[in-house]
């Protein structure tokens, strides 16, 4: 049962797509400094080897695939 309060004002936001560009745009330099602050994401576990050849067709980095699994 529900009381109402998920409901509330607080999650039914409603954003148009200016907004939401205007957003992006102020916080792009934020955003910016956080990606800096980061160590750069790199895959260390095993992935199945023809899940990697489809990554590597798509175009995904190679940092993001990751070593393959020797089976």
């Amino acid at each position: 049962m529900s009381d109402g309060a998920y409901n509330s004002g607080v999650n039914t936001r409603v954003r148009t797509y200016a907004q939401w560009r205007a957003d992006r745009l102020a916080n792009a330099a934020w955003m910016e400094l956080v990606e800096r602050a980061l160590p750069a994401y790199e895959r260390r576990r095993p992935r199945d080897a023809k899940e990697a050849e489809l990554l590597r067709q798509r175009g995904t980095p190679e940092r993001l695939i990751g070593p393959n699994r020797q089976d």
